[in-house]
């Protein structure tokens, strides 16, 4: 694990969970995949969606179906205490109540402090998660006449996406990608096009891969279904420093803000091929933004056009002084927003 925050960061590396009995796994959330002070939602969201991988591959039940998790309180970067509770097992598909505590941790089992007030270790998410095999799944199958409308053409060569000599797509560049470490862990490109006539529009497509250039994985899918919600409000953020300030003149480009998730749903309709994916397509919309709280949709496709995920967020917006507030820095560590 690092200790200071690095960009590009390996997902993969900085997820690990480790087994420390039976039903309890220890991570620790690296500072690189961190929103200012407060790692990101969907960056925890891979850690649990890990740990469910690794309790229940045994059961040859390693792929999450659906999962919903709700954001309690402020994680912050340092070691964490994930606990298993069988809500429902089964012998093709179980259900796991997890939870992720923070402060005052234990070197030994119950790993977790119990004691009163700040001398108690506090589960700051809690989620539930349903695991089967996609691979042994039976039943029945149609076409339902869904498609994704308006469609989006893929780049046909997702080479020229890098190096940005792609006629349709180019390479995304808003304030917060310049600001927020989590993000610049992805790489985003988006339709020329669509995005000069996006204006007052919640709703965007783009391609994205990894910095470090590893493959997505089946837990990276909550990662990256949460990397996009911000942009719902940054793509209204002026962008040039002649443009009028947005959001009836609260969202200037100066504006410091943070999109604190508040929940959020997934669920996982394709498996990964082994090696993962190197590109993801997403679209993300929102449908009303009112009073600093707002909804997040996220659909989910690979390269050959399968849908692969659908997420469900609520979201607020507030101000960015409340993500470091009380918050002591990291040594090595300086947050940004």
């Amino acid at each position: 694990m690092t200790a200071e925050a690095k960009v590009p960061a390996s997902l993969e590396q900085e997820s690990v969970v480790t087994r420390l009995d039976d039903k309890t796994f220890a991570a620790n959330l690296s500072p690189s995949f961190c929103i200012g002070a407060v790692p990101n939602g969907g960056y925890v969201a891979t850690i649990f969606l890990r740990v469910a991988k690794e309790y229940l591959t045994p059961r040859n039940q390693p792929d999450t179906i659906t999962a919903h998790w709700e954001f309690l309180n402020r994680t912050i970067s340092g070691p964490a205490i994930l606990t298993i509770e069988e809500a429902k097992p089964g012998r093709s598909i179980t259900v796991l109540h997890v939870s992720l505590y923070q402060g005052n941790l234990l070197s030994q089992a119950p790993w977790i402090s119990i004691g009163e007030g700040k001398q108690k270790s506090e589960k700051v998410v809690a989620a539930y998660l349903t695991n089967r095999s996609i691979a042994a799944e039976k039943g029945i199958s149609y076409a339902t006449g869904w498609s994704l409308q308006p469609s989006s053409a893929p780049p046909a060569d997702f080479s020229k996406l890098l190096a940005n000599q792609d006629p349709q797509w180019g390479p995304l560049d808003l304030l917060i990608q310049r600001r927020v470490t989590a993000i610049q862990q992805l790489r985003f490109f988006y339709n020329r096009k669509a995005f000069a006539n996006s204006e007052g529009v919640s709703s965007f497509d783009l391609w994205m891969c990894n910095t470090s250039g590893e493959a997505f994985t089946a837990p990276a899918l909550g990662f990256v279904v949460d990397s996009t919600a911000a942009f719902i409000t940054e793509m209204h953020r002026p962008r040039t420093e002649d443009d009028p300030p947005a959001a009836g003149g609260a969202l200037t480009r100066k504006t410091g803000l943070w999109y604190p998730t508040l929940a959020m749903n997934l669920e996982v309709k394709k498996a990964f091929p082994e090696g993962g994916e190197q590109w993801l397509f997403v679209r993300t919309s929102s449908k009303q933004v009112l009073n600093g709280r707002f909804d997040v949709e996220v659909i989910v496709l690979d390269m050959a056009g399968d849908l692969v995920a659908l997420s469900h967020h609520v979201a607020m917006i507030v101000s960015s002084d409340r993500n470091t507030a009380n918050r002591e820095a990291l040594a090595g560590i300086k947050y940004k927003m």
